[in-house]
């Protein structure tokens, strides 16, 4: 395939602002060749990791690697015997502690960038060798004392030499007999030896070596012969210092050449990486959006602006619907064809490269294989080929080689020849892409193309809108409507002579007059329909909106509902309890059966209403902390887990209870100006762990029975003992029945020690 499709669509604009958004220079270098990739798989993978590293920047520090520019290990093979300078080494390492850095900084937030985090967590540790690099070289390159215990001693007797030496020749500066002598009082180093700044008059006067004299020979460098023993001590030991330095360097080289694979390895990770991030910030600079839908095989692109001209740019809607294969796109001169062809296949390079695009999150683009452009004078005068024949040339190369998974763009198509062949030749072009199912976007001014397309059902018109009362393009991309080039409308605005001017508007013939009248009438058709269309859309908005207050409201009501139904279930289980009271006290001091039988039948008529309003009230919802009154419990409960639609469990004192949700009477609100709940735990005392009813009246076996069970519970006591008696057994039934009815018994059983007695185990 050929790549003039990057030169085409200027795809070197985008390579190179990723360029400038890399930090590390091997990622710098590898987006100057960047390519779109053709694999719909990779191509997806791209967009997650694109996704996330904007995400990640964000809310995170970014990882730099600016300050690193020449990593030896990753241009060269360094092979053994090979001495790294301390500068490189340095290098080396703080691309190490660069690498490490980022692999932590992704690893902090690996469940919500997990794709950058499996990418980073192939970064090999190093940390063995970046200690070893630290011990031995500062963050400037100069070997440590520390390095070696020779070293210390070395740079010790070298620094004693120096100074011996340096006092030599201060003392001979410093002789007032000899100050004439001297061209100032510094002392020289020449050649590695140390010389004093000689007169030139006077250079007889001071015995030494000459090493050299100054530009004008006013000045001669001498080192005195008395000095010349302690200089040759001291650069011997310079010497040696050299030699422990680069048997240091020598240690840390071999070293950086056992782990020189994984620095690579390395090297390329933190280089795709970095290229994600670019990515991702280019992604943001540009107002990319994540698209909603991807694998798409349809191409609709919703408010697409061309990257390069970024703010300034229309945003163009483009849709090619199903069996639709091509796309002509006509309009006025100087109206915005090219640009929205370019737009077109720029927008598909940037997507197929892992960048997201400037376009709403509804765009679809699909994947293609091959990218056919033809846009500009591909004339080559070398070949003596004229624009047509270039253009021909060209437009055969795509016919042999494109393919259903191809986007073919042609701007003005067949434009340089006969109008009329010109145009039956286009026309057959068209029909030939269509049968392979390419998908091709045309842009035109010849009228027969425009007409063709209008009669094919594979083919589909846009246009670029020309205002006509102010006489200038307005860049809009318009569906379904042809349009005319606007030629003598846009030479006039352009200052061509009035004059020729009206006499090109007499040479045009009636039918295309009225065509042009048309299409000006279809173009403020359309203006209109577009106008009413936003009308609408504000009406379904205002409708939507109105939608959800109802909603609000309705919600309202049924809350209400619900406290309206819990209100009166509360008033009529404390009815029940009062009724059963009342009840039980007939039977203990009445035989009338008629009162016993009134009672039972307002009892059972109350029982129905409140197990009718239950089964009303199933879809009671509680959330975690809120507080609750329990039937069968004296005491506040507090939701701390629910378990299903039907249970839950409840904290009551320091005890979890699990209980029927449909157990719950009201719900108790606890605020700031509420009295504050006593605390169970500060109340906790020592509590028998038996109760004896007997001797009290069967009307009030229920309420003792209960609290006593009650104040169990809030002592976190889970077993007791009930002494009933034998007797005639009603005071023995009645405890019975409370304990298999009570909600927070799991069993009970007789006692047996003792006869008269019931054991109750507490859930």
């Amino acid at each position: 395939m050929d790549n003039n499709y990057i030169e085409k669509l200027e795809f070197d604009y985008i390579r190179e602002n990723l360029s400038i958004l890399c930090t590390f220079y091997l990622s710098k270098k590898l987006c100057k060749n960047i390519n779109p990739e053709f694999n719909s798989k990779k191509i997806n993978d791209m967009h997650i990791k694109t996704q996330e590293a904007r995400e990640f920047l964000e809310k995170e520090s970014q990882v730099l690697f600016s300050n690193i520019n020449n990593i030896v290990p990753l241009e060269i093979e360094i092979k053994e015997g090979h001495i790294l300078q301390a500068l490189e080494i340095i290098e080396i390492n703080e691309f190490l502690k660069q690498c490490d850095n980022l692999k932590t900084s992704l690893s902090l937030s690996k469940e919500r960038f997990k794709n950058l985090n499996n990418l980073a967590n192939k970064i090999s540790n190093t940390n063995d060798l970046i200690i070893s690099i630290e011990n031995s070289i500062d963050e400037k390159g100069k070997i440590k004392n520390t390095a070696s215990k020779d070293l210390k001693i070395l740079r010790k007797k070298t620094s004693e030499k120096y100074k011996l030496l340096n006092k030599f020749l201060t003392k001979i500066i410093s002789d007032r007999s000899k100050e004439n002598y001297f061209q100032s009082s510094s002392i020289r180093t020449i050649s590695g030896r140390l010389a004093l700044e000689i007169k030139s008059e006077y250079k007889s006067k001071i015995k030494g070596i000459i090493h050299g004299s100054s530009s004008t020979n006013q000045t001669v460098y001498i080192e005195p012969i008395g000095s010349v023993d302690l200089c040759n001590n001291w650069i011997e030991t310079n010497n040696e210092v050299k030699k422990e330095e680069d048997k240091i360097l020598a240690v840390l080289t071999k070293k950086i050449i056992e782990k020189q694979e994984i620095i690579k390895v390395n090297g390329k990770l933190i280089t795709e990486i970095d290229l994600v991030f670019a990515k991702a910030k280019l992604s943001k600079q540009m107002n990319g959006s994540k698209l909603n839908k991807i694998y798409s095989g349809e191409l609709n692109l919703v408010d697409c602006r061309h990257p390069i001209l970024k703010s300034d740019a229309k945003p163009i809607s483009i849709k090619m619907e199903k069996g639709i294969s091509t796309i002509v796109i006509s309009g006025p001169n100087t109206g915005g064809k090219t640009v929205t062809l370019k737009t077109i296949g720029l927008i598909s390079l940037i997507y197929q490269s892992g960048i997201q695009p400037p376009c709403s999150p509804d765009s679809q683009i699909p994947i293609f294989k091959n990218f056919f452009v033809h846009i500009g004078d591909d004339q080559n005068l070398k070949k003596s080929e004229s624009s047509f024949s270039s253009h021909i040339s060209s437009l055969i190369n795509t016919i042999n080689n494109a393919s259903k998974e191809s986007l073919i763009i042609v701007d003005e198509i067949v434009s340089s020849t006969d109008p009329d062949e010109g145009n039956a030749l286009a026309c057959a072009i068209l029909n030939y892409l269509n049968t392979i199912s390419s998908k091709s976007f045309i842009s035109t001014h010849i009228k027969g193309i425009i007409e063709y397309a209008k009669q094919e059902s594979w083919c589909e018109n846009y246009s670029v809108s020309f205002n006509e009362e102010k006489n200038i393009p307005t860049y809009k991309l318009n569906k379904g409507v042809p349009s005319s080039s606007f030629a003598i409308n846009i030479s006039k605005k352009l200052g061509v002579p009035e004059n020729i001017i009206k006499n090109a508007e007499k040479m045009l013939d009636s039918d295309y007059l009225s065509y042009k009248n048309l299409i000006s009438e279809l173009e403020k058709n359309k203006l209109e329909i577009s106008i009413r269309e936003k009308e609408i859309e504000k009406e379904l908005k205002k409708i939507k909106e109105k939608e959800k207050e109802i909603e609000k409201e309705l919600k309202k009501i049924k809350e209400k509902e619900k406290e309206i139904i819990l209100e009166t279930k509360i008033k009529q289980t404390s009815k029940v309890r009062e009724l059963e009271k009342e009840l039980k006290k007939i039977k203990d001091i009445s035989n009338s059966p008629s009162q016993i039988k009134l009672n039972k039948k307002e009892l059972k008529k109350i029982k129905k209403t409140i197990s009718l309003q239950e089964e009303l009230d199933v879809d009671i919802t509680l959330k975690i902390g809120e507080y609750v009154k329990l039937e069968g419990l004296s005491e506040i409960g507090r939701v701390s887990k629910v378990k299903s639609k039907k249970l839950a469990l409840f904290k009551v004192g320091r005890s979890i209870i699990e209980m029927p949700i449909s157990s719950v009477i009201s719900k108790v609100k606890i605020n700031k100006n509420s009295p504050r709940l006593i605390s169970y735990k500060s109340e906790l005392k020592a509590i028998n762990t038996e109760i004896d009813l007997i001797g009290i009246q069967i009307s009030d076996v229920k309420e003792e029975l209960e609290k006593y069970l009650d104040s169990l519970i809030i002592n976190n006591q889970k077993i007791c003992k009930i002494i009933h008696g034998e007797g005639s057994g009603v005071l023995k039934g009645e405890v019975i029945r409370i304990l298999d009815n009570s909600p927070i018994i799991n069993k009970h059983y007789p006692y047996k020690d003792r006869k008269g007695a019931t054991i109750a185990e507490i859930i």
